[in-house]
């Protein structure tokens, strides 16, 4: 059987053709790209003339241009490598017309656009590998219906968008690689019942929300890769504690909050990370009145973040009036002289807001300044002046 390989520009036919004999009972055709010379164009194959083609390795080859619509005729296709040649424009919906395809590789390319949603009409598809291209735009659901496939490789692109929940129907898969895109949105519940999982990969996204509980269920994982997010919440102690059990663990850059589960608080020490929390234990400790305005002294606890802003409301019981700064002292304007206004205080961190502080005592603005002490020193007074009128 003859074989013949058209090499083209732009989907022109150029002058020569290469042929390869490959014996006519090889039921395993293979073309390799360390066979093909000219390298400077888009590749085609006279579907007339491949029709026992199975393999095609034109990895590492030097090819450049756009992938040939072609391809998508080569209906016994078995294996499709690309892989890390100069290939660019968009990856042609009508590979998903390789229904034989086990492997699909066009690795360290520059391929652009939309991941084809036809892709997941691969029946056949054990191996995935579309990483390190400039793939955008979200990442197809289709994908969901590989029900063979065992490695999905989708690193290193621009995807964004949240990860579609039917990934979580791919009940062969094996390895999860999704890190360095702009992904965004909760890592979904359901990745709990991928049970032949031993590697997910998703660190370097914009992922928010809380690592499902569900990923204990996962006795197979020996990698869980999620830092450089925006994952957040309290880890639970059983959630923990499978996480410290695996081969690698990466949790950094990610904003969860206290306490930490016992299993992981030396793996936290280790990376630097303190255990991060909304504000806490705002007190008011002095104010002060002027003409139509207070100015209140706080000190809080910043929970293992700086403070951004403190916050005051102060109140006549009608109207309420605001304040912020992003120091402790924060001064509250436009109150009316000579009524009596009470006020709180909240302090503001990158993980959220504090609860208010306790209410001030009547402060009664006036055209006349004055000082009040601070809360503590007021009960201690209070205390002390029953004290000394208790009887002996």
């Amino acid at each position: 059987m003859l074989v013949t390989i058209l090499l083209i520009r732009d989907f022109t036919v150029i002058s020569r053709a290469i042929a390869f004999e490959i014996a006519a009972g090889d039921w395993i055709s293979k073309v390799r790209g360390s066979e093909v010379s000219d390298k400077s164009i888009g590749l085609a194959l006279s579907t007339a003339s491949t029709s026992e083609l199975k393999e095609l390795y034109l990895g590492l080859s030097g090819f450049t241009g756009r992938i040939p619509i072609e391809l998508g005729n080569l209906s016994k296709l078995v294996n499709l490598n690309l892989n890390y040649n100069e290939l660019f424009g968009e990856l042609p919906a009508e590979l998903g017309n390789l229904r034989s395809l086990r492997l699909l590789g066009v690795t360290g390319n520059e391929l652009s656009g939309a991941i084809p949603a036809s892709l997941g009409q691969l029946s056949s598809l054990i191996y995935l590998y579309l990483n390190e291209n400039a793939f955008s735009g979200a990442i197809p659901p289709e994908l969901g219906d590989l029900q063979l496939l065992q490695t999905l490789g989708l690193h290193f692109n621009q995807l964004t968008g949240s990860i579609p929940y039917e990934l979580t129907n791919l009940s062969s898969l094996v390895q999860l690689y999704l890190y360095n895109n702009r992904l965004s949105g909760p890592i979904p519940q359901q990745i709990g019942e991928l049970r032949r999982l031993d590697r997910i990969y998703l660190g370097t996204n914009e992922l928010a929300g809380e690592i499902p509980e569900s990923i204990v269920n996962l006795n197979q994982i020996f990698a869980f890769d999620v830092g450089g997010n925006n994952l957040s919440g309290v880890i639970g102690e059983e959630v923990g504690s499978f996480l410290a059990s695996l081969g690698i663990l990466n949790l950094v850059d990610n904003r969860f909050e206290c306490p930490y589960p016992g299993a992981l608080e030396d793996y936290f020490f280790q990376i630097d990370e303190a255990c991060v929390s909304v504000p806490s234990d705002v007190v008011i400790n002095r104010f002060e009145y002027s003409d139509g305005a207070i100015t209140l002294t706080v000190s809080a606890s910043n929970g293992g973040s700086s403070i951004t802003v403190y916050s005051a409301t102060c109140t006549d019981g009608t109207n309420n009036f605001a304040g912020s700064s992003t120091t402790n002292e924060i001064e509250v304007t436009g109150l009316t002289n000579d009524v009596a206004f009470t006020c709180t205080v909240t302090a503001t961190n990158s993980l959220g807001t504090s609860e208010a502080s306790a209410s001030t005592p009547p402060i009664t603005p006036s055209d006349s300044s004055g000082t009040g002490l601070s809360i503590w020193m007021i009960w201690q007074a209070s205390e002390a002046s029953k004290q000394s009128l208790a009887p002996n």
